[in-house]
């Protein structure tokens, strides 16, 4: 499959979900598996793997301490304002390749339509929204 895809944009949890996968038997570590992707994805031209950087600012979470941000396998994606500051939730550190605009205090946000109707988000069915997931995604115009 991904020799199907050529960009993964990624903006889940940083926490460590492979916690439970590293116990297993035979894991195969997951440096080793981002390597393989950017090496043999694509039919050897290798995929790659963009990483929301993390809202986790205030929490103090920085990039480096969490291994999906801080592979060299990876692009880690912070936000900046409008300003072209950083915002007050981006997660800082060493690994941070890129920042991309995002919004930030409630000014300049990003705008994005759901599902219409009932079963969207919104009223609208649009909304509007911040965070390194929606910087992340900006890096792939």
């Amino acid at each position: 499959r991904n020799d199907d895809i050529d960009v993964y944009c990624n903006s889940w949890s940083d926490r460590n979900i492979y916690q439970d996968y590293s116990s297993k038997d035979d894991p195969v570590p997951l440096d080793d598996l981002l390597e393989r992707a950017t090496i043999f994805g694509r039919g050897g031209f290798g995929n790659i793997l963009v990483f929301a950087a993390g809202n986790g600012k205030a929490q103090q979470r920085i990039t480096t301490e969490v291994q999906l941000t801080s592979s060299p396998f990876s692009i880690t994606v912070a936000a900046v304002n409008d300003k072209g500051e950083a915002t007050s939730y981006s997660s800082p550190g060493a690994s941070v390749f890129i920042s991309a605009p995002s919004g930030d205090d409630n000014h300049f946000q990003l705008q994005t339509c759901d599902v219409p109707g009932e079963r969207g988000n919104s009223e609208t069915d649009c909304t509007q929204f911040s965070g390194t997931a929606g910087a992340a995604a900006r890096t792939l115009r």
